[in-house]
């Protein structure tokens, strides 16, 4: 069945309308009645369509799905707009674009836009792929971009790069954080330079819990074919040069190592740690020594504990045959240094001693 408007006629150039329209409800609890556009069934079921008065279809509805082909679409609803379905397919045609914005209502907070793949209680839940148009090579491929609201990028994903923009901060929170570098790729996370005041800081923090343990930092090179060529772990300092190195046979250090907790090996019971190494210099200036006698002489070093390791240096060429060195923290802050002459006659003593006192923590 056809049901056509007139055509125009001596006194209009306009077409005649068409409108079908569903019954009114009366009264106070009136309800009106649907209008219903139904295809007829058959062993190949009919269509519905939306044609244009160039002949175009607009939109297309069959058993399998909804097509919309049109330069502009738009949808507006008092509340929302809901797309429910296997799968939502949207795809801008050759050249042009496709804008899914919230209009202002002037007032109150703005409309979101939310894309929620399907969930299942059944099998596992849909996907959400956002994929950028494919161009002639990887360099002029399209992008997926998002914004912020004032519409600087926030990030962007290309065929060859990952970049995320962040004025202040940017943060990545979750059970585990994954950053890995594919074949031959490098991954380089670096906070942009503004030009004036401090540079940003970059803070990785594992997870913490109330209820159980806090979630670690790990930072894994990638293996090689051989442990010799495998990756390492490289701190640099800001002039780019390598400070510390992590491989998998050892640990190397290019600048100086401040350790101010101390150095062990182990922290079971019996092994020590080393905390402190004083060091400096003390002097005998002239100290005439009797045969078989001592002389001693005492240095202030702060910090020096009884108990405490000290080790002597004395001058190339100063030692005199026969003469016998030793020393040790004789109280707080204080070494004592003594001189033991062998000797069958006096012997005079001329020497600067250089000291290193070696203080332990013992584990129990």
């Amino acid at each position: 069945m056809t049901i056509s408007a007139g055509s125009t006629s001596a006194n209009t150039k306009r077409g005649g309308d068409t409108t079908i329209s569903a019954g009114s409800g009366t009264g106070t609890g009136g309800v009106g009645g649907d209008l219903k556009l139904v295809a007829g069934t058959g062993t190949t079921h009919g269509n519905v369509f939306i044609i244009d008065g160039t002949g175009t279809t607009r939109l297309a509805v069959d058993e399998l799905s909804y097509t919309v082909t049109a330069a502009t679409t738009a949808y507006t609803a008092a509340t929302s707009f809901s797309v429910t379905g296997g799968s939502v397919d949207i795809t801008s045609g050759a050249g042009s674009d496709i804008a899914l914005a919230i209009a202002s209502n002037g007032a109150g907070a703005g409309g979101a836009v939310t894309i929620s793949g399907g969930v299942s209680t059944s099998a596992g839940g849909g996907n959400v792929e956002i994929k950028p148009g494919a161009g002639t090579t990887t360099a002029n491929s399209g992008q997926v971009l998002l914004k912020t609201s004032a519409g600087a990028n926030a990030l962007l994903v290309s065929d060859t790069a990952y970049t995320i923009t962040a004025p202040t901060a940017y943060s990545v929170t979750g059970g585990t954080v994954d950053i890995t570098s594919g074949a031959g790729s490098d991954i380089a996370l670096a906070i942009a330079s503004n030009g004036a005041g401090a540079g940003g800081a970059i803070t990785v923090s594992g997870g913490v819990s109330t209820s159980a343990a806090g979630g670690n930092v790990e930072i894994k090179p990638g293996a090689g074919t051989t442990t010799a060529n495998s990756g390492q772990v490289l701190l640099k300092t800001s002039a780019g040069t390598t400070a510390l190195s992590v491989r998998n046979e050892y640990v190397s250090t290019a600048i100086e190592f401040v350790a101010e907790a101390g150095i062990g090996l182990s922290r079971t019971a019996g092994n020590a740690k080393i905390t402190s190494l004083l060091s400096g210099t003390c002097a005998l200036s002239g100290v005439t020594i009797a045969a078989g006698s001592v002389v001693d002489t005492t240095c202030t070093v702060t910090g020096a504990t009884t108990g405490s390791i000290v080790q002597l240096g004395v001058q190339d060429g100063g030692v005199t045959t026969d003469l016998v060195f030793n020393g040790w923290v004789s109280a707080g802050n204080t070494v004592t240094i003594r001189v033991h002459n062998l000797n069958a006659g006096s012997v005079t003593v001329t020497e600067t001693f250089t000291y290193i006192v070696s203080i332990y923590t013992t584990y129990s």
